[in-house]
């Protein structure tokens, strides 16, 4: 029913705390699997982002083009779920395993996507945050003011969204906000239909 449909996210996304913690709008999503998942997945558009060590990332050119796998951590300081995710370490041990130093078959990112984030919410050291962020993580991490991302398209459901990027026709195949585990992360990316990858097999 899309008079429902839009009841809920006009809701959820009138209300702050809850906007962007992808745990409440579960829901919504069981109940219409089909068109959210339309709304969700689709072609990546290009990137060129800045992390705070003044390194640039271009999705296209520097990622997906030399045939990785892109995951692309959309996230806030403030959330819950998201620092979950963080605190699991999961995208962390792929980054280790997987990335430039592992095997070298994808990219991991961690996108801030609140433009009002600052160094010191990153660090763990106000009372908006629910911790340090970058603390034991290798991979880039980037905050940008204002946000260059476009939320609809890179986290439409909410907060965390994990989109996992195809390098063949740079489709975002998966989201794997809720997989807690390394194993959970490789097991996902190893079963969707990336061609020529695998990042579970050493």
């Amino acid at each position: 029913d899309a008079t429902l449909l839009s009841a809920i996210l006009s809701f959820s996304r009138n209300t702050l705390e809850f906007t962007f913690m992808k745990h409440l709008v579960l829901s919504a999503a069981l109940a219409i699997p089909t068109l959210l998942a339309s709304a969700q997945f689709g072609t990546a558009p290009d990137f060129n982002v800045t992390d705070i060590d003044g390194n640039q990332h271009q999705l296209y050119a520097d990622i997906l083009d030399q045939g990785l796998i892109a995951v692309v951590d959309v996230s806030a300081t403030w959330c819950g779920p998201c620092w979950s995710l963080h605190d699991s370490h999961a995208l962390q041990e792929l980054h280790e395993a997987y990335g430039p130093d592992g095997t070298n078959q994808l990219r991991v990112i961690f996108y801030e996507a609140d433009g009002g984030t600052t160094m010191a919410d990153l660090e763990g050291n106000t009372g908006s945050t629910q911790g340090n962020w970058l603390d034991g993580v290798t991979y880039p991490i980037v905050n940008e003011s204002p946000v260059t991302l476009n939320m609809n398209i890179w986290a439409p459901l909410g907060f965390p969204t994990v989109n996992v990027i195809r390098p063949s026709d740079y489709e975002i195949v998966l989201d794997t906000w809720n997989l807690l585990s390394f194993e959970g992360q490789v097991d996902a990316i190893n079963g969707a239909n990336i061609y020529g990858i695998e990042p579970g097999v050493d």
